[in-house]
């Protein structure tokens, strides 16, 4: 059998998309992404992998786009402008 695709899915659907086939659920791993919090976006093995039935397929899900972070900034101003 062939481990279907789970990128774009979250970690219920992975589950049941793996279950439908015959396959299990393994590790689920946070990773860095500009995907949403909990959408799969990776898997091991890769979809379209020959596998046997009962085959433990890790997934990473998206922790979410990174927050900006706040950054200074530093304006210097001509003289005289500073004192209105």
């Amino acid at each position: 059998m062939k481990v279907p695709l789970l990128s774009g899915t979250d970690k219920a659907g992975a589950e049941s998309a793996l279950k439908g086939v015959g396959l299990t659920l393994g590790k689920v791993t946070e990773e860095e992404s500009d995907k949403p919090k909990g959408i799969v976006v990776g898997q091991d093995p890769a979809d379209g992998t020959e596998v046997d039935t009962g085959t433990i397929v890790n997934i990473e899900v998206s922790k979410g786009p990174e927050k900006p972070k706040d950054v200074p900034v530093t304006v210097t101003l001509p003289k005289g402008i500073g004192s209105i």
